[in-house]
C-alpha cells in the first residue's frame, strides 16, 4: 500500500495562523449525525467548510497560510508518483471535539488523498484504515504537523476524537501529466 507521511518542516511557524484563520472562518458550520442520515453518512464534524457554496473562495483564507509550505510537499508528490502535473482537486478543513468523528468513506473521483494535521494531541485520533486483504484497521505512525497522503480508493475514517479538539486540512490531488523523461524511457 502506498501510504506515507511528510512532517511539514516549518509547522510551528504557520500553526497558529491557520487555527486563527479557521476559528474566524464563517463559511463552515457544524455536522451532525443526525443531519446527516438521509445521505447514509456517518460523521459527527465541530465545524467544515467541506459543504461551502463553489465560486466563495472561503479556501482563500488559510490556504493562502499553507501554500508556501505546502509546495516542497507538492513536489514530492510530483516526483514520488512520476508526475510533470497534477491538479489540486479539492481542499477543506475538519475541526472536531470530544467523540466528533468521520465514518467509514473513500474519496471518488481523485487518485490521491493526503491528510494535514494541524492540531492532534493525541496519535489515536489520526485516520484509520481498514486493510481490504488482511480484514484489519491500522493507522499510521503520525504526529501534529505531518501530512498523511495516500490513494484516494482507501476505505478510511477518523475514530471518535479522544482529545479535547482536532484539527486538519485535507485535500485531493488528480494525476494530469506523467514525466516527459519518463515518457521516453524504456519500461
Amino acid at each position: 500500500m502506498d501510504i506515507w507521511v511528510y512532517s511539514l518542516p516549518d509547522h510551528n511557524n504557520i500553526r497558529q495562523r491557520l487555527l486563527e484563520a479557521i476559528e474566524n472562518d464563517t463559511h463552515g458550520h457544524p455536522i451532525r449525525i443526525e443531519e446527516q442520515k438521509k445521505y447514509g453518512a456517518s460523521e459527527e464534524l465541530e465545524k467544515t467548510d467541506y459543504f461551502s457554496r463553489p465560486g466563495t473562495n472561503p479556501k482563500d483564507y488559510y490556504y493562502k497560510i499553507l501554500l508556501p509550505s505546502f509546495r516542497t510537499y507538492i513536489r514530492k508528490v510530483l516526483d514520488r508518483y512520476i508526475q510533470q502535473e497534477i491538479k489540486l482537486q479539492n481542499v477543506w478543513y475538519q475541526q472536531y471535539v470530544t467523540r466528533d468523528k468521520h465514518g467509514w468513506h473513500v474519496h471518488p473521483d481523485c487518485n490521491i488523498s493526503w491528510v494535514y494535521y494541524i492540531e492532534m494531541e493525541n496519535s489515536k485520533d489520526s485516520t484509520e484504515f481498514y486493510d481490504i486483504i488482511e480484514g484489519k484497521r491500522f493507522q499510521m505512525d503520525v504526529k501534529e504537523g505531518d501530512i498523511l497522503t495516500f490513494p484516494s480508493y482507501m476505505i478510511h475514517r477518523s475514530p471518535p476524537t479522544t482529545a479535547n479538539r482536532k484539527t486538519v486540512i485535507a485535500g485531493n490531488f488528480n494525476f494530469t501529466i506523467v514525466k516527459l523523461k519518463f515518457q521516453e524511457e524504456e519500461i
